[in-house]
């Protein structure tokens, strides 16, 4: 029930033609489609208990990759249907030294680079945040 309050006041705040990004602890499939279908992109991070199956061609290479991807679990179906297509962006950070894979539903104009950068900025206000307390 909490997370379809959040569902709802994030839907009824947010404005069209913007771009989210979210911490991957908040998210649903519910959520993606629903702002996909108001005209908001979404950038977060890709959980990695979620089923899914590449679409389409894709590039990898050593530092990053950029493809479509279909959620196939039974609940993400039920959610999203049955042909959603999302985008995955992976990426390796060299702080961290770990890869990431963000999901979002921007268009191919904005390059995997600055999805990265939209969701590695999203951490730069975590850490903001976390200094004034």
């Amino acid at each position: 029930m909490m997370i379809k309050r959040y569902k709802d006041k994030v839907l009824q705040r947010v404005p069209t033609h913007c771009i989210l990004v979210m911490d991957r602890g908040y998210c649903d499939y519910g959520l993606f489609k629903a702002l996909d279908e108001k005209g908001v992109v979404f950038v977060t991070r890709l959980k990695t208990n979620w089923l899914f199956k590449r679409t389409g061609q894709g590039v990898i290479d050593t530092n990053s990759g950029d493809f479509k991807i279909q959620f196939t679990s039974v609940t993400a179906i039920k959610k999203v249907g049955k042909d959603n297509e999302f985008r995955a962006v992976k990426w390796y950070s060299k702080e961290d030294d770990s890869w990431f894979v963000s999901l979002t539903n921007v268009s191919d104009d904005i390059t995997a680079e600055h999805v990265a950068k939209l969701y590695k900025d999203r951490w730069q206000i975590e850490l903001f945040f976390k200094r004034m307390k």
